[in-house]
């Protein structure tokens, strides 16, 4: 059964087919989910069948069932390690400070940092959910919901403190999270900004959507 979460930005179907061909194709699981990203992102989910797959990897189809179960589990796959994924490095970002400022900062940063990174995953997260069946559908959801709560309560916190002056918190850690998201849609890897000068700007915008000073190196 393929249950593998690999991180790392997808390669696509030619990178794959020049890897087999010089003998460095990670392992199967790996190189089937990498497939997988790079046709979904292209063609969609239903326009990408198990038979593309198996031809980006100049497998047989039948032989791709030797590693998992369908194209649907390739899907939640996809979709809930990318969730997942965010929610530990969202997690690990802002436990670095205590600050609530620097937390809201270095949150962002870590969400935009992930949207450029995994842009395949993401777009394929915020376009293919419709495709994801029960109760994958739902418990992707859920994170969603999580993540989205964990942004609101940052931001309610910080207009507590008296530290961000926005009057709406809750539309505030919204434009957040759909900046991020938008990375997605225009960051190329060979474009004139790397993913961490990008990430940096965004913690400023962020700070400014909450209406924060742009105060650096609290701790």
């Amino acid at each position: 059964m393929y249950t593998a979460h690999m991180k790392g930005p997808a390669v696509s179907a030619e990178e794959l087919r020049r890897r087999r061909d010089l003998d460095d194709v990670p392992s199967r699981p790996q190189a089937i989910r990498e497939a997988a990203i790079a046709l979904f992102f292209e063609r969609g989910y239903h326009g990408t069948s198990m038979r593309d797959i198996a031809s980006a990897l100049n497998m047989r189809a039948p032989s791709l069932y030797n590693h998992l179960q369908s194209k649907q589990q390739l899907l939640q796959d996809i979709m809930i390690s990318d969730i997942t994924i965010m929610l530990e490095e969202f997690a690990d970002a802002t436990a670095t400070t205590t600050d609530i400022i620097e937390k809201i900062r270095r949150g962002a940063e870590a969400h935009v940092r992930h949207h450029a990174r995994y842009a395949r995953e993401s777009r394929i997260g915020n376009t293919e959910i419709a495709a994801l069946e029960e109760p994958s559908q739902s418990r992707l959801k859920a994170l969603r919901r999580s993540y989205a709560a964990e942004w609101r309560g940052l931001v309610e916190q910080a207009v507590a403190q008296g530290r961000a002056s926005t009057p709406a918190p809750d539309l505030a850690s919204s434009a957040i999270i759909d900046m991020g998201i938008g990375v997605a849609r225009w960051f190329r890897t060979d474009g004139r900004l790397t993913d961490s000068t990008l990430a940096t700007y965004y913690g400023d915008f962020a700070l400014n959507l909450i209406g924060a000073p742009l105060m650096k190196g609290t701790s």
